[in-house]
């Protein structure tokens, strides 16, 4: 039997023969297989299934019901398993490229081959008793029957921690009365929980010891918290990783009272130009100095942490600056932005400003993006036990947040200003007045936000926490507060800007108001540990800051209110006041500042585009390097995604910091050019792959690939699948360059060579939008001769100097956009007319009106990628990547005018395409690819060997307000 659709099973399903999956299994029932099983694509259980005979797996199996590897059983292939609920009995031999649990138990007898991930809610259990699903919602409390026998269980491959929990059955001393874990290869992870399970009524004596664990290495047991069951008080257990996990019981040890750990904060200001370096000389002073404030040319950054105390308990505080330009004061105007932030045990602290003040009549300062952010967190594991409801399977805990401070933000003229504060902890009931998509973060938060000419909200607020527990078992509870303020500067006279947080020491946890069983029952006799020794029953003392910090935060105080405000020059005494109290730190001041600036791109130089009366505000960085060469990205709330065409790869980027979590598994058949791509939505990602180089003899075969994407940062695993193959088999088309995704469904792909455009129908059809007919071409699409030109001081010409028709794609109300090297500049046509069904596809072509044309005198232009910010829906400005001018160019659609937005010949290495992020915490980066096209000898005829200049770089561009006229409906073009 063969399964190539979807086939879902509900009752009784047993395979005695042969049973092979192509497609998709979806269990609701009970599977048997005594035969072979075959899967080369994807089961899903929420039922059981046991597996009794052979199982060849070259899949992916997603199991949240019940998976049993009997006895005697073979399971084998490159599959992956990933169990997010549920229970794995495994008592066969198992062989996997990956295994992952990020929830329920893995139990049993057997053997297995493979790398095995055990996320923050699940366990392993070395018992041949029933499944413990730890730590979520609905679990299950343990039930260990006195009949069953420890055995032991053996993974031949690494086993990575990720705060999930081994559980040892315990019966006695000889081998077989305990359970065991053999790991072949090595232990991974930083934090889990070894749960001792002592059963048949032993009681163990002073000096008995069990080997637990074992593993190449010494296991990570430095963030293990060790749990105990079965046993009456009295007992006390060391453990040893040497080689594994063994454990010992040994004298209980005497109480010692927890201690106190103070850490005063410092505050350091790194300023530029005439506002010298200053460092408080009191921070020498302040042992374990937790906050550095940084400033440099485009970002300065600085992090601080306050050490974790004995027990485990995690803090960490964070605080960055980000500025278009320095941190500087003039007679004319003066720009800062500071951060801090503090973190310990029960509070969270954390204070930003962003300011520009400017003199009427004098001179402006260049437009610049300012911010400043900072985030702080406590996270570490409590338990609850509740002893008048032995047994109790599931409970809840009930706490108080207290938030007190204000945001606010104060801005003149046409500027622009914004404050958010976000709060997330574990079980966060966000009430619904801090519920705001102004800082949207994916995941429950309270969010209190401020923003426009003036606005301010005031605290406190009251944010309430139920956290869903298994009684006696340990849970992570974290509580993180995160500040971000910014300023859009632009020419202003007499004005001044202002965004501020205030949130210094005031996070603060409240207490426990109830613990209650599932029925809402009060449990008034519970008990509640935490690693740290904090008393979560009760609300945390305010901190106050010690002297000396109140004298550096006075000292600084006193100076900066000189410096503030629009005056002309900040007055020589503060300034003299500065210098005399920071004179011993200044040099290390100025030191750190210049590493910042020498890591950090430079200031792009201005080059006016065309029409350009001025230029946006923008700050550009690179985001990413790659080792090979990248044609586009694009991405979503998460993921960014980069198509290599000479790898032959789609590379998966974590969004926030650039680092590679994957790629995508390729297509049958494998990719051949994946050359552009769009993200539509958050987890659909649509390639183009170009099927090839351009050949007269062996012409393309271009596939369009959506797939599904999810990545799990529990299991640090890349879930993706191909959803839907549209290939152009026979179809005249002879390069591809690029695909678009309309509003209405319908996807466009450009073709360069011959100039026209291809509409693919939601059902999969394709049919031809506008295509030249008779023989003679469509003017506006197709291609033409070349005129060399010079790009970033090179020769540059193509193979016969053949200038491509058609190549960037973007829509935006119901007009589709499009860029020709051919032509330059860029046209566009309604998505109506390219699917109108009255004309022929040459006859379309009618309908093309010019949005931005080449400049005159400009020899050549291509403006090769388009796009619209998916931020400003009604926003009609189309952003556009000038290849041979090396920058990023955004145009008016409604009179064709532009103004560059950055151009720098490092970040945008011929930039090739570009696409916006979708906005979070308000922020909606425009990403730039840049391949290098003029660098290399196949496509510049120019050259005779390559100028290649790796890494590949991948540029991030935020772009501020004014939007102006943009805000406007798009109109025709005469």
């Amino acid at each position: 039997m063969n399964n190539t659709n979807d086939l879902q099973v509900f009752g009784q399903f047993d395979n005695p023969g042969l049973f092979q999956n192509d497609g998709t299994l979806l269990n609701h029932g009970q599977i048997t297989s005594s035969g072979e099983l075959v899967n080369t694509s994807r089961i899903e259980n929420r039922g059981s299934v046991s597996i009794t005979g052979s199982f060849t797996h070259r899949g992916e199996v997603l199991n949240s019901g019940g998976f049993t590897f009997a006895a005697g059983s073979t399971t084998h292939g490159l599959g992956s398993y990933l169990q997010t609920a549920g229970t794995t009995r495994l008592d066969g031999t198992v062989t996997l490229a990956q295994f992952a649990l990020d929830g329920g138990s893995l139990c049993g007898t057997g053997h297995l081959y493979a790398s095995v991930h055990v996320g923050g809610s699940a366990s392993i259990c070395a018992a041949g008793g029933p499944s413990v699903n730890m730590l979520r919602a609905g679990a299950r409390s343990q039930q260990l029957a006195a009949a069953d026998v420890p055995v032991s269980l053996t993974i031949d491959g690494d086993l990575v921690l990720d705060g999930g929990t081994l559980s040892f059955d315990i019966g006695g001393l000889s081998p077989g009365s305990f359970g065991s874990l053999v790991i072949v290869g090595h232990v991974l992870g930083t934090r889990g929980t070894l749960q001792l399970n002592f059963i048949d009524g032993y009681q163990p004596a002073l000096g008995d010891s069990w080997t637990l664990l074992g593993s190449q290495d010494a296991a990570p047991l430095s963030g293990f918290t060790l749990q105990v069951a079965g046993l009456p008080s009295g007992y006390a257990f060391s453990a040893s990783d040497s080689g594994g996990i063994g454990v010992s019981a040994v004298p209980a040890p005497v109480p010692e009272p927890g201690t106190l750990l103070l850490l005063p904060a410092g505050l350091v200001m790194l300023a530029r130009r005439r506002l010298l370096a200053a460092l408080c000389c009191a921070l020498p002073m302040l042992a374990s100095a937790t906050t550095v404030v940084g400033a440099g040319a485009w970002v300065g950054a600085g992090n601080i942490g306050v050490p974790p105390v004995s027990g485990g308990q995690e803090n960490a505080a964070h605080a960055s600056v980000t500025l278009a330009q320095s941190n500087d004061s003039t007679e004319a105007w003066t720009r800062h932005a500071s951060a801090y932030a503090n973190a310990r045990v029960g509070t969270l602290g954390l204070t930003l400003n962003a300011g520009y003040a400017h003199s009427a009549g004098k001179a402006y300062p260049p437009s610049g993006y300012t911010s400043a952010n900072a985030d702080a967190t406590w996270s570490e594991t409590l338990t609850i036990g509740t002893p008048s409801a032995t047994g109790l399977g599931a409970a809840h805990w009930s706490g108080v947040i207290e938030l007190t401070g204000t945001v606010a933000t104060n801005a003149t003229g046409a500027q622009a200003a914004f404050a958010d504060v976000v709060v997330y902890a574990t079980g966060l009931l966000p009430p619904p007045d801090l519920i705001s998509g102004d800082c949207d973060s994916g995941r429950a938060v309270a969010c209190i936000s401020a923003g426009g000419p003036s606005d301010k909200r005031e605290g406190p607020w009251l944010l309430p926490i139920d956290v869903h527990f298994v009684p006696g078992k340990p849970f992570v509870f974290e509580v993180s507060l995160r500040g971000l303020t910014g300023l859009y500067v632009s020419s202003c006279d007499d004005c001044a800007l202002d965004a501020d947080v205030n949130f210094g020491h005031t996070l603060r946890w409240l207490g426990t108001t109830a613990v209650t069983d599932d029925d809402g029952h009060v449990l008034t006799d519970y008990t509640l540990t935490s690693e740290s020794g904090f008393d979560y029953r009760l609300a945390a003392p305010v901190p106050e800051p010690g002297r000396l910090w109140l004298t550096a935060l006075g000292v600084l105080a006193l100076a900066w209110r000189h410096l503030r405000g629009s005056q002309a020059a900040p007055p020589r005494r503060a300034l003299a006041l500065l210098l005399a109290v920071c004179a011993s730190t200044a040099s290390a001041a100025r030191d750190e500042e210049a590493d910042l600036a020498a890591r950090q791109p430079q200031a792009a130089t201005e080059r006016p585009a065309p029409g350009t009366a001025g230029r946006p505000l923008s700050l550009a960085y690179a985001y990413a390097r790659r080792d090979t060469l990248v044609s586009a990205a694009a991405g979503d709330s998460e993921l960014v995604f980069v198509t290599q065409p000479l790898a032959a790869s789609v590379a998966v980027l974590d969004r926030f910091t650039g680092r590679q979590l994957g790629e995508l598994p390729p297509p049958p058949g494998g990719w051949l050019l994946p050359f552009s791509l769009r993200v539509p939505r958050d987890g659909h990602v649509v390639v183009l792959d170009s099927g090839g180089l351009p050949s007269p003899t062996a012409p393309a075969v271009p596939r369009v690939y959506d797939y599904s994407v999810f990545y799990n940062p529990h299991t640090l695993r890349l879930h993706a699948t191909l959803t839907r193959i549209v290939r152009f088999d026979g179809l005249p088309v002879v390069f591809a360059e690029d695909v678009e995704v309309a509003a209405n469904g319908h996807y466009v792909v450009s073709e360069s060579i011959i100039g026209a455009l291809w509409v693919i129908k939601p059902d999969g059809s394709i049919a031809p939008g506008l295509f030249p007919s008779g023989g003679q071409p469509i003017p506006q699409l197709a291609p033409c001769a070349f005129t060399p030109a010079t790009v970033g001081g090179l020769p540059f010409t193509t193979a016969g100097n053949f200038a491509p028709g058609v190549v960037g794609l973007a829509e935006r109300a119901g007009q589709l956009y499009f860029s020709t090297t051919c032509n330059g500049g860029v046209y566009r046509v309604p998505m109506a007319s390219l699917t109108d069904a009255t004309r022929s596809p040459a006859a379309r072509a009618l309908d093309i009106r010019p949005a931005s044309l080449r400049a005159p005198g400009t020899a050549s232009e291509s403006l090769h990628g388009l796009a619209f910010s998916r931020a400003h829906p009604g926003d009609g400005a189309l952003y556009a990547a000038d290849s041979l001018q090396l920058r990023i160019v955004r145009i008016d659609t409604r009179d064709g005018s532009r103004q560059v937005v950055a151009s720098d010949p490092t970040l945008f290495n011929f930039p090739s395409k570009l696409q916006f992020l979708p906005p979070v915490n308000g922020l909606a980066p425009l990403l730039v690819a840049s391949d290098q096209e003029h660098r290399l000898m196949s496509i510049n005829a120019a050259l005779q060997a390559d100028q290649l200049q790796p890494p590949w770089i991948i540029t991030k561009v935020l772009v501020g307000p004014p939007y102006g006229p943009h805000h406007t409906a798009v109109r025709p073009t005469p």
